[in-house]
């Protein structure tokens, strides 16, 4: 930073406490649109009408809470004082006026990470070298004084869990650390109150699979009589006992709870404000998962391995097939010794070595077979690849079921005891699958996959089965075994055949990581390039099996390796699709939907009827009017009250279509084939609900399905990451089945909208549309995303956000009545694995804490 620079900002760092010292009068120049953008919670309760202006509001406190305000009344020009304004941002963190005459380069040196890493200078101090911190720096005299705001925004901008620790002078925690959660694209920011002896705060990201870094951080004063009516306003928001009850109703209830227990008023509602913020459950490293999550699991089996054995009822012989070609003898060995140590003793081996070069393949094979009467042993005289030796393999088999197992990878010891407790469990399994993770030649495990219940539109997408896979060894030669000309798929090729016409309590998935998938230099499991040809032999497969069920459509490589996208084909003719859009004024975006709507899809066969909920406004109503002169659209008028539920409801009674699509009026196509890829995927007797990929209008992921449970109800994965992510292993390259999708886009069939009834009208703005797609799914339909379908969703535009008293009692009463009517299974998704976070929506794994 240059000399002058600096000088500039220490007098106009003066220059502010100067004003602060005086009364703030009407000559003081005031941007109104920076204090809003600055103070968004501030223009929240404006836009609310809750407080009478932005200007009012820091007559009033503002300025005793550190907001900022615009610098011009000193004389400078609008680019300088922009361009201060931005200097100073730096400054503003953990400082208790405005800005301080402390330059940029003096707090920097006294910044740095956890573990002693300097500090990157790049858009604020609180950037460090080492991934997600922890990051520490030194509180400002102001901070320990008193009542403190902490404002925290991220990079990348993400909804994010961070812990705020005070401590001492040498580093000793001292208290609890503080919860906030980042938000995105806005600042968020909660009270706090330090120890009078804390020096230091550290700044700890929870959120380890994205690296989440605090872009700014800002510790301002309160003054004292401000802080009760800061938690009471967020009481009155966020508590469940005080939600939507006037502020002097809660201070009246708290102080009579206070005498009763004899403590100070203020002292619960720090306690109730402190509950208002969830505290943030950490991203759970996979090391962490396999010590504190696998490890007592494990541990459980090794002592009761002999009583588990015991009690079953019937103990059926495991066939091994392992196809062998040309394994370093460590790794073959490792794999033969994990058979061995199996807490289940009844498996044979049917080992065919593919006349592999190397002699100590032979070697050890033979030493086995030896030393283990299970272990049997062929030798092909040519090498005829991995098909045909595994059907030599097969045809030794004595075994009622076979399982797969690769010459170097590894099973963990009880594998084959949870397969056969999970068949006495599920006596009708005909194929079952575990979860499976990659191992390094040094015995480290990483990349766990923990797969969701069976979903035969994933299986075409992908072979996310994998293993460890156990079928009934009938049924693998009754469907032909293993087919020579798909090798590198033959996998993938054999178990879309074996389940061809089964159902899904015939196939079962058994969540726990029962293999180990050996990551060599030029396995498919350190990357699935190198070995190309795999997916244009998984490409044909998928072709095949469309074939065998009478499926009309093609199959295309994407951009992830082995994975795939079926594009369906549609009926003839196409059926009617009525396209629903309820709307009340803003023109601006119901035109953007309806226009896109109208001119950029692609499909033949449909009605559009807009469901006009009491709009006012001129321009929409002159709009509407026009509209209209097309031939494919309606319009109906309701007057009622807004309620999402009802106003769709009335539509599909009116809806001429064999099919219904519900838009939000924020909606805008980009791609034309949208509608084509939704209906058909809709019009298949098995399927109920189907919904899109929507994107924010940064092309960020807005929804990608939902996932029950996640963030205490249901929530929307992937959310804010680019909307060119793969998704959870590939997913998100194909076709695949969720518990439910959001109304903002949902395709049905009318008459099975109408079998279940609809949608309630009860949940008149939130989670009517989880609850309609659980009930389509208890009726026995699945639920997909289809995500060759993309849309852009202005989300929230025009209905706004539960933040006033009146939206918010009503979110709380949705809330409860989902919870009461679904209760257990809105915690058991089976497309969303156990073992994944219900606390972030980035596919983590779940901590056990």
């Amino acid at each position: 930073m240059s000399t002058a620079l600096r000088q500039a900002l220490r007098s106009l760092a003066a220059r502010v406490a100067a004003v602060r010292r005086r009364p703030i009068t009407d000559t003081l120049f005031f941007d109104e649109a920076v204090y809003r953008v600055e103070n968004d919670d501030v223009a929240q309760c404006v836009d609310a009408g809750t407080i009478r202006s932005c200007y009012d509001h820091y007559l009033r406190c503002g300025r005793w809470e550190g907001r900022r305000y615009a610098v011009r009344r000193w004389g400078l020009s609008a680019p300088a004082a922009d361009r201060l304004c931005a200097a100073t941002a730096n400054l503003e963190v953990l400082l208790g006026s405005a800005v301080s005459s402390v330059s940029f380069g003096e707090l920097a040196g006294q910044l740095r990470s956890a573990s002693g890493a300097p500090v990157a200078r790049s858009r604020g101090p609180w950037r460090s070298q080492v991934d997600n911190g922890p990051w520490r720096a030194p509180l400002p005299r102001s901070a320990r004084t008193g009542w403190t705001t902490l404002r925290l925004k991220v990079a990348p901008s993400t909804r994010a869990p961070f812990a705020f620790q005070p401590l001492g002078r040498d580093g000793t925690p001292l208290g609890e650390a503080a919860a906030l959660f980042s938000k995105p694209n806005r600042s968020t920011q909660r009270l706090l109150r330090f120890p009078s002896e804390a020096e230091w705060v550290e700044v700890v990201s929870l959120y380890e699979r994205l690296r989440v870094q605090p872009a700014s951080v800002r510790l301002m004063p309160v003054s004292d009589h401000l802080v009760d009516r800061r938690m009471l306003r967020r009481l009155v928001h966020h508590h469940p006992r005080y939600v939507a009850r006037p502020e002097h109703e809660v201070e009246a209830s708290l102080r009579r709870d206070a005498a009763e227990v004899r403590r100070p008023a203020r002292e619960l509602m720090w306690e109730a404000y402190d509950s208002t913020f969830p505290a943030p459950v950490p991203c759970a490293d996979y090391q962490d998962w396999i010590e504190q999550v696998e490890g007592p699991a494990v541990e459980a089996l090794d002592a009761e391995a002999s009583d588990r054995l015991g009690r079953l009822a019937a103990r059926p012989l495991i066939s091994v097939l392992m196809p062998i070609y040309n394994p370093t003898e460590i790794a073959l060995r490792a794999c033969l010794d994990s058979l061995i140590a199996q807490s289940y003793p009844d498996w044979e081996l049917c080992a065919v070595d593919d006349a592999s070069p190397s002699p100590h393949v032979l070697q050890v094979l033979e030493h086995y077979a030896e030393c283990d009467g299970r272990i049997h042993v062929q030798r092909r005289s040519e090498n005829g690849h991995i098909c045909r030796a595994s059907n030599d393999a097969l045809a030794e088999a004595s075994g009622a079921w076979v399982a797969l197992l690769d010459h170097d990878d590894i099973l963990p010891r009880h594998a084959f005891l949870q397969v056969v407790q999970a068949m006495a469990a599920q006596p009708a399994g005909e194929l079952f699958y575990s979860d499976e993770d990659k191992i390094q030649d040094d015995g480290s495990r990483e990349q766990p996959h923990f797969k969701p219940e069976w979903d035969p539109d994933l299986l075409l997408a992908q072979n996310y089965v994998g293993h460890l896979l156990v079928a009934q060894t009938a049924r693998v030669r009754d469907v032909g075994s293993f087919r020579p000309g798909y090798e590198g798929s033959q996998d993938h090729d054999l178990v879309l055949r074996l389940t061809e016409g089964l159902s899904s309590s015939q196939v079962v998935h058994i969540p726990h990581v029962l293999y180990h998938w050996r990551m060599g230099e030029q396995s498919t499991a350190t990357v699935s390039a190198a070995k190309p040809y795999t997916s244009e032999a998984g490409m044909a497969a998928v072709q095949d099996s469309l074939r065998r069920t009478g499926v009309l459509g093609t199959v295309a490589l994407t951009d992830v390796s082995n994975c795939y996208r079926v594009t369906r084909s549609l009926p003839e003719p196409a059926p009617l699709v009525s396209l629903i859009v309820p709307t009340r004024d803003a023109l601006q975006l119901l035109a953007t939907c309806v226009d896109s709507i109208l001119e950029r899809t692609a499909y033949p066969n449909f009605e559009l009827i807009i469901v006009d909920n009491g709009s006012t406004d001129p321009g929409t109503l002159a709009y509407l009017e026009r509209v209209q002169g097309d031939r494919r659209v309606v319009v109906l008028r309701d007057d009622s009250p807004f309620n999402f539920s009802a106003l769709n409801n009335l539509a599909v009674q009116r809806a001429a279509g064999a099919l219904v699509v519900l838009v939000n009026n924020d909606i805008e196509v980009v791609e034309e084939g949208w509608l084509r890829e939704l209906v058909s995927n809709a019009v298949r007797p098995e399927i109920g609900c189907v919904g899109a990929i929507l994107l924010y209008p940064d092309r960020t992921i807005q929804h990608a399905g939902v996932v029950l449970g996640l963030h205490g109800l249901a929530g929307h994965p992937y959310k804010r990451l680019s909307g060119s992510h793969h998704g959870y292993f590939g997913r998100l390259r194909g076709v695949h089945a969720v518990s439910a999708v959001t109304a903002a886009c949902l395709v049905v069939k009318r008459r099975l909208y109408q079998e279940v009834g609809g949608f309630d009208e009860d949940l008149a703005v939130a989670f009517n549309d989880v609850d309609f797609c659980i009930r389509v799914r208890e009726a026995g339909y699945r639920n997909l995303l289809a995500p060759g379908a993309v849309l852009v969703h202005h989300e929230s535009a025009t209905r706004g956000y539960d933040h006033d008293a009146r939206k918010r009692k009503r979110f709380v009463r949705e809330v409860g009545v989902m919870k009461q009517r679904w209760g257990p299974l809105l915690y058991q998704d089976p497309c969303y694995s156990p073992h994944l976070s219900l606390d972030h929506d980035d596919y983590s794994i779940r901590s056990s804490r």
